[in-house]
């Protein structure tokens, strides 16, 4: 029986299983995840019922585009948030999931008689794990496990092909897994290598030099031994030195066993770096992983990672990481057991903590057909949050050229593992995600291309736009038809960039040895970046973070073009070196000097990453040039206030309004603040009047505003019926106060263009004009005017609430400091606040509190007032009706004229912005 048919059978057998009666807890189910019979495995007994499963739930990222745009905004040094990167709490709201997608999970696990508390989440709650017995995952998953066993090695995993979710979950859960993947626990093939010259024990004595095109001078001995010192000479970096006190870091991954022993160091340190001797790495456990320091045990990946990124950088702090566990897998020939990297785990780790290295490299890589594609997205999705947070991602690009690194067609192995035994180039993962930085190999000097530089592209990802006009070019220039269906010309490609890759002098388990791979290409490249990120934050700029979007426009004049080379493979010569950017060693090798002045050009922007928030008084001075959101001060800003504190001026300032509603609007519509959160009525009556100045982009209170209509202390007036043909005092024109007075004389039946106004400018300009009689009420909202009228200062005589949601959220169209992506972040942080805020058990405590200190509100008062007040769940929402319905009470009342088109809600809304309800 072929793959294909042995596949079309299973799928069949499993929908029967999938359609039989459902269960109560899980319903109907939909397939989520089904592959072919993997290569070499052969399916055994059932799986024993008791045998516990830790299975991995991710969550879907609605907001995912979102956390995209801001990556790649802060990353490109053209745009005007370049090195402005994203906090962690930002992150974390950016990519978590729905709170239904939360909820209805919760249910069903809930639902097969587990505990709420024993699921382990995620920083963001993007990722649950649950640890199950077979029994229980069957009947969740609505499948069957069995014991496979590898029929080479003999080893043996419980897994199944195919798994499916209840119907009403299966949008709401992205992949689950280990499910569908098969585990051979020992040490997996990486992109570490050893050379010909592994005995060579101390290195050769060439005093000739080899002087390059550039003018750079490398000692001859490099050509066949590489040391730090060859690096720092062949990439310009002689006489550069890091800091240790300006917060620069670097970190190093390792995986499956790999220990980096100390006394290799130590050694190494005493042949290439005698002044980094007796010093030493941070070294972090992650899921377990373990720190072994018998020499015999070193491994010889790590050791050639630490060796050399943290010698290239000392005495930048340096931090190992030890990540034990396997991830997902799906076999194919050339790596028929696992020999993936449990990257999941790592990002689960590092994504938790506050500080993080600014640059961290990778030297382990897979076939991408290897990792299910699902489960590759979720890793590059995670790569993505650490760019967003400013860390750069170097990864080895692999060491099989285009695959397997065999040219001859009788012998190559690069066949597909869907069922289709189709020959195809296999690009390697994690480099061929976007948002990491994918490192070739060169060898010689002057350089070439090494033949096994993994090289090629993705068959999971596209081609990102900072990609397409130099890989167009590429594509362009070579003969049509070139390995037409081996590779995706449309995917992204890799690699972006190259450093040597072969003759690396190391020490492990105590002796000297040559060793290659772009597992030494992958931390060369890092230990240069982590010294361009030192001299950016010794000159006080951010790090560079995500590198790809600067690569690809400024950063290649920063390298050194290699166009001699090949990378053959999968039964061709592969692609060739040429010159600008190539699929062997990208745009080439850096030259330290030339970047460093790159990069040091590329200063901050006058722009704040968000809304500034900072309280001041209406008689400071509000900066022009900086990015300042308004708010109104009164007790309805509590959540606001609460979310400034929280965030301690880091991402938003805010400045508060004493004056009214009507100084708010006009300032934005000046251009001095780029936000305003402000009364419904004046900022539709705003637009509609003309001002381009703004458009509505959330809502903030979701409740009306209950106005009072105050009158002097000894006033005459006792019934708002008194108040015809009188003057009413309003803070300013267009204010909250001038259009509630209107509505009120609509509503009394009076000619609203008849009522005559007075601007008082505050609300004690018109405590003071009611009881001078030079006005005769005016209107404020209730509970700010109770403490006036408790003192008798005035006489409330009655109230008129709105007939809308009460507060909305407007933002300067076209401001470069407020652009839509980081208002998105802001409205999102918003909500969180205001959902806090809003829940019934914090309003008993910590709200009333807040709200008294804060104030100075009588507990009653307050109490009072929380009963009335209402926030929407979602601040980026707007509920469309109430908009267009205000307009035509504002019409009504004469504030607004009414077009002869009428008004529609696009007049009002920036959609791009927010979504209508």
């Amino acid at each position: 029986m072929t793959i294909l048919l042995e596949l079309l059978v299973y799928v069949l057998s499993f929908l029967s299983l999938s359609l039989a009666a459902p269960n109560a807890a899980s319903g109907r189910s939909r397939i989520k995840e089904l592959i072919a019979h993997p290569r070499g495995w052969v399916k055994g007994d059932p799986a024993p019922a008791n045998y516990i499963i830790s299975l991995r739930i991710a969550l879907p990222q609605p907001n995912f585009h979102v956390l995209e745009q801001h990556l790649y905004e802060v990353s490109d040094p053209a745009h005007t948030r370049y090195g402005q990167h994203l906090s962690k709490q930002e992150v974390e709201v950016l990519v978590a999931p729905a709170s239904e997608s939360i909820e209805i999970v919760d249910e069903w696990l809930v639902s097969h008689g587990l505990n709420v508390d024993d699921f382990a989440h995620s920083p963001a709650r993007d990722w649950i794990e649950i640890k199950v017995p077979v029994s229980l995952a069957e009947v969740m998953l609505n499948t069957e496990y069995h014991i496979w066993t590898h029929e080479e090695s003999g080893d043996s995993s419980i897994r199944t092909l195919s798994y499916s979710v209840p119907e009403h979950i299966h949008d709401h859960v992205d992949l689950i897994q280990p499910t569908t993947w098969f585990a051979r626990m020992k040490k997996q093939k990486t992109t570490f290598r050893w050379s010909n010259q592994q005995d060579v024990v101390s290195p050769p004595v060439n005093n000739s030099k080899i002087t390059l095109p550039s003018g750079i001078s490398v000692d001859a001995s490099c050509n066949t031994t590489v040391t730090i010192t060859c690096l720092k000479q062949l990439y310009n970096a002689v006489g550069f030195n890091a800091s240790a006190t300006n917060g620069n870091k670097i970190g190093i991954t390792a995986y499956l066993g790999q220990f980096a022993n100390i006394e290799d160091l130590q050694l190494f340190y005493a042949d290439q770096r005698p002044d980094a001797l007796n010093t030493s790495f941070n070294f972090v456990s992650v899921n377990g992983g373990q720190n072994i320091q018998n020499v015999s045990e070193a491994g010889d990946e790590a050791d050639l990672d630490v060796e050399f990124a943290f010698g290239l950088t000392f005495p930048t702090p340096s931090t190992f990481w030890s990540t034990a566990g396997m991830p997902p897998f799906i076999p194919d020939i050339q790596t028929p057991t696992d020999t993936n990297e449990p990257y999941t785990t790592w990002l689960d780790f590092i994504l938790a903590q506050d500080d993080i290295p600014q640059t961290i490299s990778t030297s382990y890589s897979d076939n991408e057909q290897t990792v299910p594609e699902s489960f590759a997205r979720r890793v590059c999705n995670g790569f993505a949050q650490l760019g967003a947070r400013g860390v750069s991602l170097m990864f080895g690009s692999g060491d099989g050229g285009v695959g397997d690194g065999d040219p001859d067609p009788a012998t190559q192995e690069c066949i597909t593992n869907d069922g289709r035994n189709l020959t195809k180039f296999m690009p390697g993962f994690p480099a061929s995600c976007p948002f990491v930085t994918a490192v070739g190999g060169t060898i010689f000097i002057p350089e070439v291309a090494v033949d096994f530089s993994g090289g090629g592209f993705s068959n999971f990802f596209a081609r990102p736009a900072y990609q397409d006009t130099v890989v167009q070019a590429y594509l362009a220039a070579i003969p049509e038809g070139t390995f037409a269906g081996l590779f995706n010309p449309n995917g992204r490609a890799i690699p972006d960039v190259s450093a040597l890759a072969d003759n690396f002098r190391i020490f492990f388990r105590g002796q000297a040895a040559l060793i290659g791979g772009t597992s030494a290409s992958s931390p060369t490249f890092a230990g240069f970046v982590s010294l361009l990120n030192d001299a950016r934050l010794s000159n006080g700029l951010p790090p560079l973070g995500f590198l790809n979007p600067f690569i690809y426009s400024q950063g290649q004049a920063g390298l050194t073009d290699i166009t001699i080379g090949n990378n053959p493979g999968c039964g061709t010569q592969g692609f060739n070196a040429t010159v600008g950017w190539d699929p062997v060693t990208g745009f080439g090798t850096p030259n330290f000097e030339k970047l460093k002045e790159l990069v040091l050009q590329n200063g901050p922007q006058n722009w704040l990453r968000c809304i500034v928030l900072q309280v001041c008084s209406s008689n400071i001075e509000v900066d022009a040039h900086a990015n300042v959101m308004f708010s109104v001060r009164e007790h309805f800003s509590s959540p606001l206030l609460q979310f400034a504190d929280a965030d301690g001026g880091q991402t938003f300032t805010l400045v508060e309004c004493p004056s009214g509603t009507g100084q708010l609007i006009a300032r934005l519509a000046d251009d001095e603040i780029d936000v305003a959160i402000a009364l419904t009525d004046p900022l539709i009556a705003g637009i509609a009047k003309g001002s381009s100045a703004y458009k509505l982009v959330g809502s903030y209170v979701s409740t009306p505003l209950n106005w009072a209509v105050i009158t002097g202390k000894d006033s005459k007036y006792n019934s708002i019926q008194d108040l015809k043909d009188t003057t009413i005092g309003i803070s300013r024109p267009g204010s909250g106060s001038q259009t509630m007075a209107s509505v009120m004389a609509l509503q009394q039946g009076w000619d609203p263009e008849s009522v005559d106004f007075k601007v008082n400018n505050d609300i004690h300009g018109l405590i003071a004009s009611v009881n001078d009689g030079s006005t005769s009420a005016f209107m404020w909202e209730w509970f700010t005017t109770k403490p006036f009228r408790d003192s008798g200062d005035v006489r409330f005589i009655g109230s008129v609430p709105t007939p809308w949601p009460s507060w909305l959220i407007a933002a300067h169209p076209s401001s470069t400091r407020a652009p839509p992506a980081v208002l998105r972040v802001f409205l999102t942080t918003l909500s969180e606040h205001v959902r806090a805020f809003d829940a019934p058990s914090a309003r008993e405590e910590a709200d009333v509190r807040f709200i008294k200190e804060r104030f100075g509100y009588p507990e009653t008062d307050i109490r009072e007032w929380l009963k009335t007040v209402g926030y929407p769940t979602d601040c980026a929402a707007i509920p469309e009706d109430a908009v267009l319905e205000t307009s035509v009470t504002l019409v009504k009342a004469g504030v607004i004229h009414k077009p002869e088109y009428g008004y529609v809600i696009d007049d009002f809304v920036n959609k791009e912005i927010c979504k209508l309800i």
